[in-house]
């Protein structure tokens, strides 16, 4: 497959195009059946190609996404530009929700961890057996025996983790079905009212400089204290409307 740096495509940016998000963009027809034929006729959906070039859509729906790489080159330029410039608009955005999930990860109990830590190994092992040679689907399934997992599962962690940049695989690959999200951080609550108190006084100080005397404050008192998104987020159901 094609190399995102070689185009200078971010690492958030998915490799995976859902079909309908095709349709009438980048030079192809607008409706399903022409487009369709257009699969037909390059043999997209080669059944050796399922989840390298083209997969099964998860979720509600169904249907069927393809890799960035099946695009004629005319059409890839178009949508990596278009790529590029939703992500640097996303960036800040983005930036919060990592720091939310590793600070969720650092509350998660050492068994939740020792397993995504796992998955990582893992998928790390997948991919140097591919970087050495091996051909995808053999490094799949020798790492998944090595494991005592299924080919299907190790392909689900990978899943799991396509866009994302590779120092955040590890927070990507939590089980969330033996437990739920992330635990609430300790002190979530004390944080919260010294906060609000904080940031409502009539001398309206903006929420970074109420964070900043919050950390402070709970750097002496040894608290976990939620991010400056969290707080924001809650204050936005008051009456300030200057967040």
């Amino acid at each position: 497959m094609s190399n995102f740096a070689e185009y200078g495509l971010p690492t958030n940016v998915s490799e995976w195009i859902f079909v309908s998000d095709l349709y009438g963009k980048y030079g192809f027809p607008e409706h399903r059946g022409s487009f369709s034929r257009i699969v037909k006729d390059f043999n997209w959906r080669r059944p050796e190609w399922e989840n390298i070039k083209w997969r099964k859509r998860q979720g509600k729906g169904g249907g069927f996404e393809y890799h960035y790489s099946l695009l004629p080159s005319w059409a890839t330029a178009a949508w990596l530009k278009e790529q590029v410039k939703a992500s640097k608009m996303e960036e800040p955005e983005k930036e919060t929700r990592r720091e939310e999930l590793w600070e969720g990860y650092d509350r998660l109990p050492e068994k939740r961890k020792q397993v995504a830590q796992e998955r990582l190994s893992a998928l790390l092992a997948v991919e140097a057996m591919i970087k050495a040679g091996r051909e995808v689907d053999f490094a799949y399934r020798m790492i998944a025996k090595e494991r005592k997992a299924s080919v299907s599962t190790i392909y689900k962690w990978r899943a799991k983790v396509r866009g994302v940049r590779r120092d955040d695989w590890l927070v990507h690959l939590v089980d969330q079905r033996t437990g739920g999200n992330y635990p609430p951080a300790e002190h979530g609550d004390e944080a919260w009212e010294v906060f609000k108190a904080d940031y409502f006084r009539l001398e309206r100080p903006s929420a970074e400089s109420c964070y900043r005397r919050l950390q402070r404050a709970g750097a002496e008192k040894g608290w976990k204290i939620p991010c400056l998104k969290t707080f924001k987020t809650r204050c936005s159901s008051f009456l300030r409307l200057d967040i």
